[in-house]
């Protein structure tokens, strides 16, 4: 990435700024992705805790009613912190497209995908609509259904 740089006319101090900044905004990146991916298998395994306690303990009514609806208000929590990362991940894409465009990163010579371009941003929709955000949202949108259901049909 370095050779990129020395076309455009900058000092090493600026170079250099830019390959850590666009180094730590990568890995900041990396760590949302994983946020997502734990805060979703978190939910999951809450709400198949609560509601496998809940069938086999049978507590009472009023603990029943309160506990049953645990999983639907993590549901929903959980869902506002993966929006938040999910629009943030975007800001800093676009942030990393931006330089990936600047350093005048050249097309993959691959004859089978002339269109594909090297630099992982420059492969992301600008505007962040993908298989993978869309398979995330469906699954947070049948999990926050699912936990609104379940109570009701298993402890009403």
């Amino acid at each position: 990435m370095g050779e990129e740089l020395d076309k455009i006319s900058m000092s090493d101090f600026q170079k250099e700024f830019i390959l850590l900044e666009y180094s730590e905004i990568r890995r900041q990146n990396q760590s949302y992705f994983e946020e997502t991916n734990n805060l979703a298998r978190y939910a999951v395994i809450i709400a198949g805790l609560v509601w496998t306690w809940l069938l086999i303990q049978k507590p009472p009514q009023r603990v029943t009613i309160i506990a049953s609806w645990l999983p639907l208000l993590t549901s929903l929590l959980f869902t506002a912190r993966v929006i938040t990362l999910w629009l943030e991940l975007l800001h800093r894409s676009r942030y990393i497209k931006n330089i990936e465009e600047m350093l005048n990163i050249p097309k993959n010579s691959n004859p089978n995908d002339p269109k594909f371009e090297f630099g992982f941003e420059k492969n992301l929709p600008t505007n962040g609509i993908s298989w993978i955000f869309g398979s995330a949202a469906a699954f947070w949108i049948i999990l926050i259904i699912t936990t609104a259901i379940v109570p009701k049909l298993l402890f009403s």
